[in-house]
């Protein structure tokens, strides 16, 4: 019973409308162009890929579910040694450089860039479209919550083909 609990806070219910999805797009898209990202993921903490743009990436699905994989292990590690959680993290490659953000609504921003993008001129865009993606993500969390989650036909329909 208590497992059961503890996974069902895990677990949010986020059901995100059409505008709102055109509004995350926008704010997505709006980022790869000012800093000139090669692509840019948008990840709800449970691992669901919510945006992408940019290079077409073979696996996009695996790769968000790694991802929100990595925050969990690393704030689990965190915790053990009595940190705090961790908000980014950075990967500098030949290739590309990857950053990773926790927002504050606990769902994640990956960015890909050039190696040779210095980060620090990319901060104030990333962090102002961090601060709008979060209050995006949360009042669409908040629109949905006490709402029992339930899936009408059409709604499975509609991702499954007419039944």
């Amino acid at each position: 019973m208590e497992d059961e609990l503890t996974l069902k806070k895990q677990l949010s219910q986020l059901v995100i409308s059409e505008d709102q999805q055109q509004q995350l797009d926008t704010l997505l898209l709006g980022l790869k162009e000012r800093i000139e990202a090669q692509s840019i993921l948008l990840i709800e903490r449970s691992g669901l890929l919510l945006g992408a743009h940019g290079h077409d990436v073979l696996n996009d699905l695996s790769i968000s579910s790694l991802i929100a994989g990595i925050f969990k292990s690393v704030t689990a590690l965190t915790a053990l040694l009595g940190e705090r959680e961790i908000q980014t993290l950075a990967h500098r490659g030949h290739r590309s450089t990857l950053l990773l953000a926790l927002l504050g609504s606990q769902d994640i921003l990956a960015v890909m860039v050039a190696p040779d993008v210095e980060l620090a001129s990319i901060e104030p865009d990333l962090e102002a479209t961090i601060s709008q993606l979060t209050t995006l993500l949360l009042a669409a969390r908040e629109s949905t919550k006490g709402k029992p989650f339930s899936f009408s036909k059409d709604s499975i329909s509609m991702f499954l083909g007419k039944l």
